[in-house]
């Protein structure tokens, strides 16, 4: 489960880009979070489209396996800033090294350890048997993001307590009712993006 969501066990390859966008509720409000998704051949693959692909997020995700020797490599391309464009340069990012309780023959683990810098969250887990490890790991992130970098966050409150029907056909008596209107209609277009 994350964010009150069944997230599904069986591993589905993408080829090419989904998105899927859930709420995550923080203290009293509740925010969009979409998290963007698409597998590593297919970024390898198109060279010329990761720029392009990296500036949809200031929050990078990275997954790689234990099991695969090529993940080292995989996420060392990806760290380095590959674009000049500082739209492309993410604030956050976050290596999560998956089938941690499997025999790591390649040394995986370590060579990881000593390519990352100290400003990449490093986690490490078996993401189909950790699940809720995991979904408590970017809970506690998006709680760092919303304190150390609110403007990220921006326009993706949520009314929680009205329906997104509901916000929109509220009727705008008052100058405060507009605002809020104004508001909450902003936030239902507005979405913490995770890459």
């Amino acid at each position: 489960m994350f964010c009150k969501k069944e997230v599904t066990t069986d591993y589905v390859s993408t080829s090419g880009e989904s998105k899927t966008t859930t709420e995550m509720v923080l203290g009293k409000k509740t925010y969009s979070v979409a998290f963007y998704d698409c597998n590593g051949d297919d970024l390898i693959n198109n060279r010329g489209t990761v720029s392009s692909y990296f500036k949809k997020a200031k929050i990078h995700l990275l997954v790689g396996s234990t099991q695969n020797p090529d993940s080292v490599e995989y996420f060392e391309g990806l760290l380095k800033n590959i674009s000049a464009s500082p739209d492309a340069t993410p604030i956050y990012r976050i290596v999560v090294l998956t089938h941690s309780d499997l025999p790591d023959d390649d040394d995986v683990e370590e060579q990881c350890k000593k390519m990352l810098t100290d400003d990449v969250n490093f986690y490490k887990c078996n993401c189909f048997r950790d699940g809720d490890s995991m979904s408590n790991h970017l809970t506690d992130f998006l709680k760092r993001v919303i304190v150390e970098h609110p403007e990220l966050v921006e326009g993706c409150t949520i009314d929680s307590k009205l329906s997104k029907s509901e916000k929109i056909d509220k009727k705008t008596n008052t100058k405060e009712d507009k605002k809020q209107q104004e508001k909450n209609e902003t936030a239902m277009s507005g979405c913490c993006y995770i890459l």
